[in-house]
């Protein structure tokens, strides 16, 4: 069995000058605690005894160190606080460190009574344990691996009420100690700083942990950075300024909406609002968005909702477009309330939402900003431009929803590509299968681009099976008077030239002749 880090001097005081009922308590319990007697049980037991056997098996019990062992058994099982008062009475240490456990992983590391306070989250027994001590003693005071107590407590819930102990006690804590009691939100320790310590140094600290809670996401920290601002905050750029921009740059957008509140919106340009805002829908922060628009920026509130709009468009977020439509149309203006000067969302708004939907292939939030009015025939110059462009991104759901909202698939765009010719030049396998199915023509019109001849030449072999698969001619000629298999000849590609072939594909062009 592992030996403690200090261990008791067991054993040496002369058992035969215990009382009879004292030695009945030793032998029940040594077998079960060899380094230390008595254990909490028996401490009890003596501690009931009266007059001179009390006396003398106190005596026994301190030179053999079971005080202290008690000691720590009481705090470690929350014990009664009488009794640890009682056994400190005693002489029993509460920095005596024992072994934790005997598992292999534990037992390097050793407890004392103290220890134990603070792993139980015990400030009342902490109190007592430390009231016992000297001030430097308790500014030595190493936890079990290590780091000093005044550290490692600053992490805990009880860390506030800790530091305000020790400030009680006249310790001096650092600009991090305070730091860390302000995390803890408590306003009455809050309270009790603002009258001990230096107005100066308070708000120094203050700014500290405003700075450090918005360079990394801390839980509920916000909650704790909400009231240090209203209770040290004088609307300065120290507070408000520099932990917007760190916010920011962390993504941390709790913190940025509580420091907004504040009034660090003033200072935000329009591109960090635009990132803000862009955030927060993209979290599913909707109403939030709303504030900070009415925080920052109240009188350009028609400009900033187009602005959230758009970005809702862009992450295709259905809830907060039908949010933020809804919101700018109860708050539109009697004066002009179908234009862009308004709040009201316009057709053309409504439109440049819909190219921004199409462009990020979000083809849900499309069909909501077109049932909303979006004017497909002016989205990127017209329909068959919004098609090609759903199609150039591969997006199969935009390109299916656009259909269904009656754009022509066989119309050819202004370079000449139908949306299935487009959808074989780029490789898009999935739209050119949908199309196919969906009974759109696999040759396209004359004068247009042909789907064939525009896979074979990008080199899309599986694409071009699926449109032979389809129908398609394979001697057809496109716009520029070539066939599939003259383009599959003029780049040497023996596998198209192979599968053309046995389709029935003649070798009696131009190309072919002329070798």
């Amino acid at each position: 069995m592992d030996m403690p880090t200090s261990a008791p001097q067991s054993r040496t005081f002369p058992l035969h000058s215990l009382p009879p009922e004292v030695f009945r308590l030793v032998a029940r319990y040594w077998t079960d605690h060899p380094y230390g007697l008595p254990t909490a049980a028996l401490s009890k037991s003596i501690l009931r005894l009266s007059g001179d056997i009390a006396d003398i098996a106190s005596r026994a019990v301190r030179q053999a160190g079971g005080i202290t062992d008690a000691l720590l058994r009481e705090v470690k099982v929350r014990g009664s606080r009488e009794l640890i008062k009682r056994l400190l009475m005693m002489g029993a240490d509460p920095t005596m460190k024992f072994p934790f456990s005997s598992n292999f992983w534990d037992r390097s590391w050793s407890h004392s009574a103290i220890d134990w306070a603070f792993r139980n989250q015990d400030i009342e027994t902490v109190v007592v344990l430390l009231d016992t001590l000297p001030l430097d003693g308790l500014l030595n005071i190493k936890d079990p691996v290590g780091a000093n107590i005044m550290e490692s407590t600053s992490y805990t819930r009880i860390g506030g009420s800790f530091y305000l102990y020790m400030l009680n006690r006249g310790a001096t804590l650092s600009l991090e100690h305070v730091g860390h009691i302000l995390l803890m939100n408590q306003s009455d320790t809050i309270g009790v700083l603002k009258k001990k310590l230096d107005e100066a140094f308070l708000r120094q600290c203050a700014i500290a942990v405003v700075r450090r809670a918005a360079e990394r996401w801390m839980g509920k920290h916000e909650m704790a950075v909400d009231t240090i601002l209203t209770e040290f905050s004088d609307g300065s750029p120290d507070f408000l300024v520099d932990p917007l921009i760190i916010a920011v740059r962390s993504h941390n957008w709790n913190v940025v909406h509580t420091l907004i509140k504040h009034g660090a919106g003033v200072f935000l340009s329009d591109e960090q609002l635009m990132q803000v805002l862009a955030a927060y829908i993209t979290e599913g922060l909707t109403s939030k968005t709303i504030d900070i628009i009415d925080f920052v920026a109240p009188d350009r509130k028609p400009e900033w909702l187009r602005s959230a709009i758009l970005a809702a468009a862009s992450v295709g977020k259905i809830k907060p477009i039908k949010f933020l439509l809804d919101h700018a149309a109860a708050t539109a203006t009697s004066t002009s309330p179908s234009s862009e000067s308004g709040t009201t969302p316009s057709v053309d708004l409504l439109t440049r939402a819909a190219e921004k939907a199409i462009t990020a292939g979000h083809d849900q939030a499309t069909i909501v900003l077109v049932q909303r009015g979006a004017d497909l025939d002016r989205a990127f110059g017209g329909r068959t431009r919004a098609l090609a462009t759903a199609c150039d991104k591969g997006s199969k759901a935009v390109v299916q929803a656009l259909l269904d909202l009656g754009c022509d698939a066989d119309a050819p765009d202004a370079d000449g590509y139908t949306v299935l010719a487009r959808a074989a030049r780029h490789g898009h396998i999935a739209i050119v299968r949908y199309l196919v199915r969906r009974g759109v023509s696999v040759d396209g019109p004359d004068g247009a681009k042909r789907p064939l001849q525009e896979a074979v030449r990008n080199h899309h072999a599986n694409v071009a099976k699926v449109l032979l698969q389809g129908g398609a001619d394979p001697e057809m000629k496109d716009c520029y008077g070539v066939s599939a298999l003259d383009v599959a000849e003029e780049l040497h590609l023996d596998k198209m030239k192979r599968m053309l072939l046995s389709v029935g594909a003649a070798p009696k062009s131009a190309y072919f002749l002329r070798k």
